[in-house]
């Protein structure tokens, strides 16, 4: 079987057209199958980052994320896991982060994985500072270790923050529940703010990331 080099993530109900939007930049992708629900494996056929710079340029409507898979890991669901995937890390992806630049660990556990997403982010985080010379920033990084684990296999990918669609984990904006909070609805407004304030971000500093990010692709799509 190929191997997977990209995870899709969509809401359950706009899976099919989400994957359509894959097909539509990469006639020839296969989906090899869903890990959990509106999430799917899948095997380009030019490279993740060749299908996220399409995506990237024409943004994609029932697409929440996407993240790349360069290695995976064979999971026990134990609890002996975190060990392994912390030096598989440091041999196989920290040599690729980019020096001086801000990342998050976003981590998802799938199914039934015996595990939860901080034991992940806790662990690696303060390695990749100290031996990578980033500098956490877990709301608005610019490049993001991705690890997605699920009963059998752990996939980790890393990438720029603009080849994931989204800064947030699985495309999903958490907000915390506040004392007071009138309805649901306040969290699609502060999301919609945050967004405007993204696209209104002050051109200098937008400009200074985006000039970042670029000098970077060739670093991460020759990984």
């Amino acid at each position: 079987m190929s191997q997977p080099d990209l995870i899709l993530t969509a809401d359950i109900d706009y899976l099919t057209p989400a994957i359509h939007e894959l097909k539509t930049v990469d006639p020839n992708v296969q989906i090899l199958g869903e890990i959990d629900k509106g999430v799917v494996t899948a095997v380009t056929s030019g490279g993740f980052f060749q299908a996220a710079e399409k995506l990237r340029s024409d943004p994609p409507i029932f697409t929440r994320h996407i993240a790349p898979i360069q290695v995976t890991h064979s999971i026990q669901n134990d609890g002996t896991d975190i060990k392994p995937i912390i030096k598989l890390v440091q041999e196989e992806l920290i040599p690729f982060f980019e020096p001086n630049m801000s990342f998050s660990v976003q981590s998802r556990c799938v199914g039934q994985a015996n595990y939860k997403p901080f034991q992940f982010n806790e662990a690696l985080a303060p390695i990749i500072e100290n031996e990578a010379n980033a500098t956490l920033n877990i709301k608005n990084p610019l490049q993001i270790l991705s690890i997605t684990v699920d009963t059998a296999i752990a996939y980790l990918g890393l990438s720029l923050a603009q080849h994931n669609l989204s800064n947030w984990v699985g495309g999903v904006h958490r907000f915390a529940k506040e004392k007071g909070q009138i309805s649901r609805a306040e969290f699609k407004l502060l999301e919609a703010i945050e967004q405007f304030d993204q696209k209104g971000m002050r051109k200098g500093e937008e400009d200074r990331r985006d000039d970042d990010a670029d000098r970077s692709v060739d670093r991460f799509t020759h990984q």
